[in-house]
């Protein structure tokens, strides 16, 4: 924390990177993460059960919400990896097309 904090200042990684490092870095905002993700999990399997009321359904929504929060989650990273230099929709599609590339050949 307090390397980070000192490069931020000194100019070597600006603020934004710094901040980014100490998230990814610090254990204490782990348990905070886990149920941001669990809030949206829960908000999406609410939305699809919405859409899709079936009892039977509900598993299945489930297991769609995760993953899909999952793919959100892998486009977000790859954007702030790349300091955001392409559109976030850019990267989130891909997220989206690699699942759905691994998905098919299940079928």
């Amino acid at each position: 924390n307090g390397l980070v904090s000192a490069a931020a200042r000194l100019g070597l990684i600006d603020h934004a990177d710094a901040q980014d490092l100490l998230s990814r870095a610090c254990v204490v905002h782990a348990p905070s993460k886990l149920a941001k993700y669990a809030e949206q999990e829960q908000a999406m399997f609410e939305a699809l059960a919405h859409l899709w009321p079936s009892p039977d359904r509900r598993n299945a929504l489930r297991l769609v919400a995760m993953v899909g929060v999952g793919a959100l989650r892998l486009g977000f990273e790859r954007w702030a990896d790349r300091n955001g230099v392409d559109p976030l929709a850019d990267h989130l599609r891909g997220a989206f097309a690699q699942l759905k590339a691994e998905i098919e050949p299940i079928r």
